[in-house]
């Protein structure tokens, strides 16, 4: 990605290429524990969890986020077994965490979705 302006279309498609890339669902898992939260795999273990999990009456997926009290947090994960250079900060992971939900879009944070998508779903074996 360039360092130019780029109109709301093009940082929409980057975000799908981004999203395609990594098979991104619009589905997030939150870990309460650790309060990670993050997009899933489309078609993992994670999300199809999530999907057969019965929700409390009243409640929608949404509200709920992805529940996995009991399940592994895939940041944590990352966390415990990245080598010291290659972790990223706790103030970027929250920043991920609260903006991935938002409608706000820009190419820095689109440069940071990347940098952590890349970061959590790659793998050093």
């Amino acid at each position: 990605m360039m360092d130019r302006p780029y109109c709301l279309q093009e940082l929409r498609d980057l975000e799908s290429e981004l999203h395609d890339k990594y098979r991104l669902s619009n589905i997030f898992a939150q870990h309460y524990p650790c309060g990670h939260k993050y997009r899933v795999k489309k078609g993992g273990r994670k999300e199809q969890f999530i999907l057969d999990t019965p929700l409390p009456s009243g409640q929608c997926l949404n509200d709920l986020n992805g529940l996995l009290d009991d399940q592994t947090c895939s940041v944590c994960f990352k966390l415990r077994t990245s080598i010291e250079s290659n972790k990223p900060t706790a103030s970027f992971i929250d920043n991920i965490k609260i903006r991935d939900t938002d409608c706000k879009i820009d190419i820095e944070f689109l440069k940071q979705k990347t940098n952590f998508y890349k970061w959590l779903f790659q793998h050093d074996y």
